[in-house]
């Protein structure tokens, strides 16, 4: 299945190159993926010339969604610019694995796609180790009740 729509993501140190390595790991290879890294010392002028560039190479797509690791944070400020500019650009910011995973699994996208993910993204975050006490005292409060019969 052939994606029509390009994927930046841009982040602080090495996090979406990283990303996309774990998301290879999940989903196997993958085409369409451009990856930026703000590193030490790199002003938003450096930052604006790499999204810029990244942008012309996905140019071949008729979307892009520029997907940042932080909502506030300079990649995503800087790509808000160039979202400004342009309505077929999208802009996730703070996006996780779990999101990246549902995106490389689509073929296309639109605004009511991207709100779905997003649920599903938000949705994964969950305090695990809460869940994992809670099942316990449950299956503890079963085993006694066993117990007593």
């Amino acid at each position: 299945m052939a994606r029509n729509f390009g994927i930046l993501l841009a982040a602080h140190g090495n996090l979406a190159h990283n990303a996309l390595e774990s998301l290879e790991i999940l989903m196997g290879p993958q085409k369409g993926i451009e990856t930026i890294a703000l590193i030490p010392g790199m002003g938003q002028a450096e930052l604006r010339i790499l999204i810029e560039e990244k942008l012309n190479i996905l140019s071949i797509y008729k979307n892009i969604i520029i997907i940042t690791d932080l909502t506030g944070g300079t990649p995503s400020n800087v790509a808000a610019e160039f979202v400004l500019k342009d309505p077929l650009l999208y802009l996730i910011g703070g996006a996780n694995l779990a999101f990246l995973c549902e995106l490389a699994a689509l073929d296309k996208i639109d605004r009511a796609i991207i709100a779905e993910i997003l649920e599903l993204g938000r949705n994964s975050m969950q305090d695990l180790g809460e869940k994992i006490r809670t099942l316990s005292r449950q299956e503890q409060h079963s085993s006694a009740l066993c117990n007593d019969l």
